[in-house]
């Protein structure tokens, strides 16, 4: 369903910026192998292929950008500890937990709400609240 795929995993520690991962489908592959910009030269960065192939090098460890060495290592430490806590189903589960009892507190408190009116829509990773009471309190 999705052809390109990007994300930064070190934002979601609260690491530095700079570590931009991505997935190609195979069609998002096709494209790249038979488009050429006319006219609009591409800076360096943003080239993903070579010789009109998929730059294969991108994919398995050719570095665009000088690393850093503890962002990765950050990294690797939460992978460890996400694995020690159960892996993704313990995540999960951590994350069900934790929503719950945001969702207990939003009970108990008049003032406090989710910004997402439909439970559906609520994220239980990234909760968003409001806080609605007169500004003199």
């Amino acid at each position: 369903k999705v052809d390109v795929t990007t994300y930064s995993w070190q934002k979601v520690m609260g690491g530095e910026g700079a570590h931009g991962m991505l997935i190609l489908s195979p069609r998002a592959v096709e494209r790249l192998e038979s488009f050429t910009p006319e006219n609009r030269p591409l800076p360096k960065i943003f080239r993903m292929t070579k010789k009109g192939k998929l730059d294969e090098a991108l994919f398995t460890g050719a570095t665009i950008n000088t690393p850093s060495m503890i962002a990765v290592e950050d990294y690797l430490d939460a992978l460890g500890w996400a694995d020690s806590v159960g892996g993704l189903p313990g995540l999960v589960k951590r994350c069900q937990d934790n929503l719950a009892e945001v969702s207990k507190a939003v009970d108990a408190h008049p003032w406090l709400n989710f910004l997402a009116k439909d439970e559906a829509s609520r994220s239980h990773t990234s909760v968003c609240l409001t806080v609605d009471m007169e500004a003199s309190k």
